[in-house]
């Protein structure tokens, strides 16, 4: 007999699947069952709610001007938003734009220390030019 639940093999003999310890007692009755699976449900936004904005600008910027590791993170988060809501994974798409946001604010505080610290070192290597060590 198989288990309704899981699908498994079982002997005749046993009241509980050896697999995933479902009982077998209804199906005893009505034989094999196929285990019945959900779609995934999305929840619909209010007919009122836009789509979250994407970020995809500062992702690009942030890429060119300031850090690419964390730019590139970011675009790609960024793309993923408009076809998430699209295809009704409202929540994936706020995610999304959550993740574009943070990549992108990330990569532009590391770009503007990586500049901070390339001036002082290029005023403290200029401030040295002209003395003899």
């Amino acid at each position: 007999m198989y288990c309704p639940k899981c699908g498994a093999q079982n002997s005749d003999s046993v009241s509980f699947c050896t697999q995933c310890g479902a009982s077998l007692q209804s199906t005893f009755q009505t034989g094999f069952q196929r285990p019945q699976f959900q779609s995934p449900s999305y929840s619909s936004p209010p007919k009122t709610e836009l789509p979250p904005d994407n970020k995809l600008v500062k992702a690009i910027l942030v890429t060119i001007f300031c850090c690419l590791p964390f730019g590139i993170i970011s675009i790609i988060n960024a793309a993923q938003v408009n076809s998430k809501w699209a295809a009704g994974d409202y929540e994936g798409a706020r995610r999304s734009a959550f993740e574009a946001d943070k990549w992108a604010n990330i990569g532009l505080w590391v770009g503007i220390a990586v500049y901070l610290i390339y001036a002082i070192l290029l005023l403290i290597g200029v401030g040295l030019e002209g003395k003899n060590i």
